[in-house]
């Protein structure tokens, strides 16, 4: 089977984008988490504090990630170096709260639209330092990265090994969004 076959094939085994792994939700829980659309096709991004020190590697990983998004979706993602845009991102060891990473919206922030399509303009993502079996080797931190930026464009969780938005361990899920997830944002953004 050709290469163009495969592709071709995989395009069309593809489920289409109205499932239910797209679209904002409430903010709640312990820790605060929400999902966002994005404001715009524009996703700019801001790595707050030390970013980078707290997980080795997951700098380079994070912009991998984004690099990711910005090559399989209409997205455009730009890191900026005032936190005066879109998504500001830190990592730190936050505990034990039982997740490696999750988004906000944060509070005050502009929002337009009603759930499921709800917008929202300055969004913050926290990456987890207290568990570093989730950060081990760069596919796990590009996985961690991938799976927390789509929650800043509106994708929610899948059951699915073939995306980043899967809840199963990092190490064991693709490193990026799927054909599925990525009509999603292109339909959306």
């Amino acid at each position: 089977m050709s290469a163009v076959t495969f592709t071709v094939a995989h395009a069309l085994m593809a489920p289409s984008a109205h499932a239910t792994n797209f679209g904002s939700t409430w903010c709640g829980g312990t820790p605060r988490n929400c999902v966002s659309l994005g404001d715009n096709a524009e996703h700019t991004w801001y790595p707050e504090g030390t970013f980078g020190n707290q997980i080795p590697g997951i700098a380079a990983s994070f912009q991998q990630a984004m690099d990711d998004y910005e090559r399989y979706t209409d997205l455009t993602t730009t890191k900026k170096n005032h936190s005066t845009l879109d998504v500001l991102v830190t990592d730190y060891n936050y505990g034990a709260n039982g997740v490696a990473g999750w988004v906000e919206c944060l509070p005050g922030s502009a929002t337009s639209g009603n759930h499921p399509f709800k917008r929202c303009d300055r969004q913050k993502l926290r990456l987890n330092g207290s568990y570093p079996a989730d950060y081990r080797d760069a596919h796990s931190r590009r996985s961690v990265a991938c799976h927390e930026i789509g929650h800043t464009v509106g994708l929610r969780h899948r059951e699915t090994e073939g995306s980043c938005m899967s809840v199963k361990p990092p190490s064991k899920v693709s490193p990026i969004t799927s054909l599925h997830d990525d009509a999603h944002i292109n339909a959306y953004h």
